[in-house]
């Protein structure tokens, strides 16, 4: 059971502070763990019985929610990807997302908590928590997912560095670890499982929230994970996105507004301003063990506007009075 919670957790459903156990006998408040990560989803039970066989012993631990037997690579680096070749040679000059995207978080998100949602292998939760450690930004550094499998090999990535040495890939096998990570202190970054759309975070607290290709996996839409994660941010806070703008949905005739345009109408109606943009940003992905996808990505970063005080009220009545 992890002992390394400092950030602003809360549950899922109330809102409510997460009072976390202590090492004096204090058993906090009431939550289920699995493999050292606590499960901040709603209905933590269900999810325990339905995902992990916790309780009822009815189902094995999920897999990796990814389209593709090779979970691990879309989330390394693009020279890391590529084998030997032409296609190293293109992936060696491309800019990642998560490498713009923390670009954008250094530059423009005060300091403060980091939470990266949907955090996948912890691409940019690892990079914010080397900045902290390094005495650029203060922390502390949140990752969740809602796969618990994903953030148990998220964890180990950066926990354990290259010394997590195989890794799932194509046709079923393990493959050594694609490229070499230094490790980091075991409270670096804080784990959980949790749902994008019911984040476990209080609200108001994050200096600088992430999504990383995550609005397309998302059924309930673009706009319902906006307005799930921007009341998150403190007045002024960044939230930083990328996306691809790949869902896999039947193609219709006069469907509506296009997918840029929806995701600008969105982050508008919620009050975020744009501090800047980049598109495309390729993103190079290894499918099975010989094909590989490129995606054009569209990189936002948005601020959430300070507080403004109220306006003085005037004063009536005649003078003298």
């Amino acid at each position: 059971m992890s002992q390394h919670h400092r950030g602003p957790w809360a549950h899922p459903e109330t809102g409510a502070p997460v009072r976390w156990p202590s090492g004096d006998g204090d058993g906090g408040d009431a939550l289920l763990w699995w493999e050292g990560l606590p499960l901040l989803v709603p209905g933590a039970e269900d999810f325990a019985a339905r995902h992990l066989g916790l309780g009822h012993g009815l189902a094995r631990v999920e897999w990796l929610p990814v389209d593709a037997p090779d979970p691990v690579t879309p989330h390394l680096s693009p020279r890391a990807r590529a084998p030997a070749g032409p296609l190293r040679a293109l992936a060696e000059g491309l800019r990642d997302p998560a490498e713009v995207c923390a670009a954008w978080g250094a530059d423009f998100a005060p300091d403060g908590p980091l939470i990266d949602v949907g955090c996948g292998l912890g691409t940019l939760a690892r990079r914010a928590a080397l900045d902290v450690a390094q005495g650029e930004r203060s922390g502390p550094v949140l990752a969740f997912d809602r796969s618990p499998s994903m953030v148990k090999l998220a964890r180990s990535s950066v926990q354990d560095g290259d010394q997590a040495a195989f890794a799932p890939a194509g046709r079923r096998r393990l493959a050594p670890w694609p490229e070499a990570l230094p490790p980091l202190p075991a409270g670096a970054v804080e784990w959980a499982v949790g749902d994008a759309l019911r984040p476990p975070i209080t609200r108001g607290s994050a200096a600088w929230v992430h999504l990383g290709n995550l609005l397309d996996m998302v059924p309930e839409g673009m706009a319902a994970l906006l307005e799930a994660v921007t009341p998150l941010l403190m007045p002024g806070g960044l939230l930083t996105l990328s996306t691809p703008f790949d869902e896999d949905a039947t193609p219709l005739w006069a469907a509506g507004p296009s997918a840029e345009a929806e995701l600008s109408a969105a982050y508008e109606a919620l009050g975020l301003h744009l501090v800047a943009e980049e598109d495309p940003v390729y993103w190079l992905i290894r499918e099975y063990d010989r094909g590989f996808r490129l995606l054009l990505c569209r990189c936002l970063a948005l601020r959430k506007p300070l507080a403004r005080a109220p306006r003085a009220r005037p004063v009536s009545g005649a003078p003298g009075r």
